[in-house]
């Protein structure tokens, strides 16, 4: 195929340019009504979820020529940026487990995941006791 791109006159080649560019548009245009109406809030393109399809297929475990051959790339070294570009999912793990494990949340669960169940219950009887305390107020208060 590639040598059938160098027979083409400079204005056939600009035909064919536009000819892609316009569909593109259009597939654009109703990428953006749907990502819209899906009520998504990060950008939809023809690019993006071909990246996106490549991505989810790598990680799916589909071989990577036949990925190639899906996505129309004459050569596999296109395919693997495809691939890798937006792949987010190994930093985002090393992001998570340093927010995570030092957020207050996580701090609180690590001093829950330490108690004894004899501890929750004395805990259980705290809250219950203040329950009715709250009650015998004359007002309600839920906690």
């Amino acid at each position: 195929m590639p040598e059938d791109k160098e027979t083409l006159s400079p204005a056939m080649k600009q035909k064919l340019i536009e000819q892609v560019s316009s569909k593109t548009s259009i597939v654009n245009n109703n990428l953006k009504k749907i990502k819209e109406l899906a009520g998504l809030n990060k950008k939809l393109t023809s690019h993006i979820s071909r990246h996106t399809f490549a991505s989810k297929a790598k990680q799916a475990g589909i071989p990577d020529g036949r990925i190639k051959n899906i996505l129309a790339h004459s050569n596999l070294k296109t395919t693997e940026g495809y691939m890798g570009e937006f792949s987010t999912e190994e930093d985002d793990k090393v992001l998570s487990s340093i927010f995570e494990e030092s957020s207050p949340k996580a701090r609180i669960m690590a001093l829950i995941d330490q108690l004894k169940p004899e501890d929750l219950k004395g805990m259980a009887l705290i809250q219950a006791n203040n329950n009715h305390k709250k009650q015998s107020n004359g007002r309600r208060i839920e906690c």
